[in-house]
């Protein structure tokens, strides 16, 4: 990912159309070509007909739900090949509100819902690099020359990195670019107007970016960015949506929307059944609970065996004063 430095204040960040990204899908990151956020937006030609299981494209949720249900959460790069290489994502503002829509539907429709704080979307332009332009800018060097010798090398003159004239003066390569800006009116009711979500059919936006395409209008290509927050068992947000006697602060585990449970591993996902996560809840209770359950067993065992010496006085006590009444007994027969 290029970065622009041109404002120091505030920098604004691009990607490279065609570069390549320097991390690589791992345990906290994934690369998707497409914008299929939800299992019903995948399109039946990517399905194979013999065996449904087999798809071309799979939905993004897929790996959501690997982030949320891992340790670490992830970060999603759509508009990204699988081999890193940045592609981009041409997307009008209209379709941005689909997909920030589409994923929110989506979490919504997980088991627990996923809270909003804990993700964020991103939409980083995508430029050409034709659209970018190196300026060479010379300036003195941070030595102890003085101001008459730096004089000398005013009238510089930059050629393939190489400033001549003067003393040997340092050369700062600056970026000059202009970043995209997606018109946008103050009142434009057409953000108001309802998209049609859970499909893999086209939207109104999807036409509406369409049209403008046939009219020469080319929209802009993003890398957007889903960042996935790990949950804690703490939040009252997922807390509220648990069982009310539920003390226990272990790991929750999200079903995605089509009730699958998909747990990350390395650049992997793997798929997890009712049953195997029942058993590793309990197996991470006992590892959890197993010093406090062995303390207590211990504490028990100090305790029986003080209430069995305690039995065993109070039997003494008794046949001793069994003994004494006896024998009082036999004085006193004539």
């Amino acid at each position: 990912m290029e970065t622009n430095f041109l404002d120091e204040k505030k920098r604004a960040r691009y990607y490279v159309k065609g570069s390549v990204m320097e991390v690589e899908e791992d345990r906290t990151h994934e690369f998707k070509g497409h914008r299929n956020i939800a299992v019903e937006e995948i399109p039946p030609w990517c399905v194979d007909i013999k065996d449904k299981n087999r798809k071309t494209r799979s939905a993004i949720s897929r790996n959501i739900c690997g982030f949320i249900n891992s340790e670490l959460g992830g970060t999603i790069y759509l508009g990204v090949l699988d081999n890193g290489e940045i592609e981009g994502i041409p997307l009008t503002l209209y379709q941005q509100d689909h997909v920030k829509l589409s994923l929110s539907n989506t979490l919504q429709r997980f088991r627990p819902p996923f809270p909003k704080h804990l993700y964020s979307i991103n939409f980083v332009p995508c430029l050409d690099k034709k659209d970018i332009i190196f300026q060479h800018i010379a300036k003195s060097p941070s030595s102890s020359k003085s101001k008459s010798e730096a004089k000398n090398g005013n009238e510089t003159n930059t050629k393939e990195g190489f400033v001549s004239g003067g003393w040997d003066w340092e050369v700062e390569q600056k970026e000059q670019i202009i970043l995209p800006k997606m018109l946008q009116l103050k009142e434009d009711s057409l953000r108001r107007r309802p998209h049609i979500l859970q499909t893999y059919k086209y939207c109104w936006c999807d036409d509406d970016s369409y049209g403008r395409n046939c009219h020469g209008h080319t929209s802009t290509s993003y890398v957007v960015e889903i960042i996935i927050k790990p949950p804690s068992p703490r939040d009252p947000e997922i807390r509220k949506y648990l069982i009310p006697s539920t003390e226990l602060h272990i790991k929750p585990i999200f079903q995605a929307e089509d009730g699958s449970i998909y747990i990350r591993r390395q650049a992997t996902l793997i798929r997890r059944s009712l049953n195997d996560v029942v058993t590793e809840a309990v197996e991470e209770v006992q590892l959890q609970y197993l010093p406090t359950l062995k303390k207590a067993e211990i504490e028990y065992r100090k305790l029986q065996s003080l209430v069995e010496a305690m039995e065993v006085k109070e039997s003494l006590e008794r046949m001793l004063l069994e003994n004494k009444g006896e024998s009082v007994n036999d004085h006193n027969d004539p």
